[in-house]
C-alpha cells in the first residue's frame, strides 16, 4: 500500500505503525493529514479506534482498509471514518485516498447500491442497528429483551451494575 502511494503521490511523507497502540502514540506526537487503518492490526479495537482517534486529532482523514466485508462499513463511516475499502474490492487504494481528499469521504459502491435502491430485506445485515453494538453490548441487549435486570445481568456476566447501565 505504502509503495503505491508513494509512486502516485511523491509528495507523501508515509508513516507506519505494527499496532493500535502505538498509532496512538504517534498521533499524539505529530499531526496526520491520512490514517490508513487495518483493522486486523495488533490492538485493535474496532470502531472504537475511530473514537479514540477523533479524541486525539479530530480532523485527521481516516481510511478503514481491511479483509472486512463493505456491509461493516456503516458502523464504521458511523463513528466518524471517512471511508471503507475492502483489501479485496476492484477498487485502487489511490482512488479511495483522492476521494478522501477531495470530497473528504469514500463510501464502498456495494453499500451505495443498497442504499441508493433501498436494497434492504431482513437477510441482509448492512444498516441494521445490532450490528453498531459492540459484542459486550450485543450480549447485555439479549439479556435484556430475555427478561433479566440490571442487577441479574451484571451477577450474570460478573461485570459491574454501572456497566450493564452504560451499555
Amino acid at each position: 500500500t505504502a509503495i503505491i502511494l508513494e509512486g502516485t503521490h511523491p509528495e507523501f511523507i508515509i508513516d507506519h505503525a505494527e499496532s493500535f497502540p502505538e498509532v496512538l502514540e504517534k498521533i499524539t506526537e505529530k499531526k496526520y493529514d491520512l490514517l490508513v487503518l487495518d483493522l486486523e492490526m495488533p490492538g485493535s479495537t474496532f470502531e472504537h479506534m475511530i473514537k479514540d482517534i477523533r479524541k486525539l486529532s479530530g480532523d485527521t482523514k481516516i481510511l478503514i482498509f481491511t479483509s472486512h466485508k463493505e456491509s461493516q462499513a456503516v458502523s464504521y463511516l458511523a463513528a466518524g471514518a471517512n471511508g471503507f475499502l475492502n483489501k479485496s474490492s476492484n477498487t485502487k487504494i489511490i482512488e479511495a485516498v483522492n476521494s478522501i481528499f477531495t470530497l473528504g469521504y469514500y463510501y464502498p459502491q456495494a453499500l451505495l447500491h443498497e442504499v441508493i435502491n433501498n436494497d434492504f430485506n431482513p437477510s441482509n445485515k448492512v444498516l441494521r442497528p445490532l450490528d453498531l453494538l459492540s459484542e459486550r453490548e450485543a450480549e447485555i441487549y439479549h439479556r435484556l429483551v430475555d427478561g433479566h435486570g440490571i442487577l441479574e445481568i451484571s451477577n450474570i456476566l460478573n461485570i459491574h451494575m454501572s456497566t450493564v447501565s452504560t451499555h
